[in-house]
């Protein structure tokens, strides 16, 4: 028995919008975790190990080190190395599930991770570019303020849904997705962070062997440094893949604040409903 599809381009109060994301997942999970595993999880594990690397070559740091030289750490092509790859992680796992929901949305009820890849390959020079652009937005207007930075960030969440699904460049997928968050502002920035605790506090049981690693180092317990360095890898990377596939939550829940978002400004569902009346295969 096939499972009725999830009707997406609907308006939903914030309750419904968290209760429908969990449903989406459990309707989803094992194609959609397909997916992030085979696009997405090859970017997590290099970060996870470059993370680890990073990690456990600060192992290696004299303990009499101050803070002003660890915190030099922080501008090394090892740390460097970890932004990128951590930052590429977040644009695949967001683009697999926009992707995916595309797809859904068609009524395709068989969706491959080539099908997937498919669809963010034919926006990936676009997307990609639309990123950078709204990082650098961020940075600009956190620059200015604190407070400015997060409402221009919070806006510009849902761009890749303009590109994915809408077929826009990326300075209109900007545009788009500036529009439709600055209609219902606090509702984005709520569901945002509510699904951030959610995700992180479901996240720790991936981090709790890297939470051991370091709080052994802290307490000069871990013995050789030369037997902890791959077990220090081997927890990053489990923290890293791991936070990554649970992170797909967050992400869908900001695709049902797109769908509501977009029936809230253009109307579209209301109006395909309202043509359908006089369909007899509608009843």
């Amino acid at each position: 028995m096939i499972t009725p599809q999830i009707k997406l381009l609907q308006q939903r109060d914030f309750g419904k919008k968290i209760n429908t994301t969990f449903d989406f997942a459990r309707q989803n999970f094992k194609p959609l975790l397909a997916a992030l595993a085979f696009i997405a999880g090859p970017s997590a594990l290099l970060s996870g190990v470059a993370q680890g690397v990073f990690q456990s070559n600060m192992l290696d740091l004299p303990r009499s080190m101050g803070m002003r030289e660890n915190f030099t750490l922080y501008f090394s092509t090892g740390y460097l190395i970890v932004l990128v790859f951590s930052m590429l992680t977040s644009f695949l796992s967001f683009s697999v599930v926009v992707a995916y929901i595309t797809l859904y949305e068609k009524g395709e009820y068989t969706i491959t991770p080539a099908m997937v890849w498919q669809k963010i390959a034919e926006n990936l020079v676009t997307g990609l570019t639309a990123a950078v652009v709204s990082f650098l937005l961020t940075i600009l207007a956190t620059l200015v303020l604190v407070l400015p930075g997060i409402y221009v960030a919070v806006c510009l969440q849902l761009f890749l849904f303009g590109i994915i699904r809408e077929g826009l460049s990326a300075t209109d997928a900007l545009k788009r997705s500036y529009a439709l968050v600055k209609t219902d502002w606090w509702a984005t920035f709520g569901l945002l962070l509510v699904m951030s605790v959610v995700s992180a506090v479901l996240s720790f049981v991936f981090q709790i062997p890297l939470y051991i690693v370091t709080m052994l180092n802290t307490l000069g317990l871990s013995g050789e440094l030369a037997s902890l360095k791959p077990i220090m890898v081997f927890s990053s990377v489990l923290s890293i893949v791991g936070s990554t596939l649970v992170q797909g939550l967050i992400w869908i829940s900001l695709g049902f604040q797109y769908f509501n978002l977009v029936e809230k400004v253009d109307r579209t569902g209301l109006w395909a409903d309202v043509e359908q009346l006089g369909n007899p295969d509608h009843f």
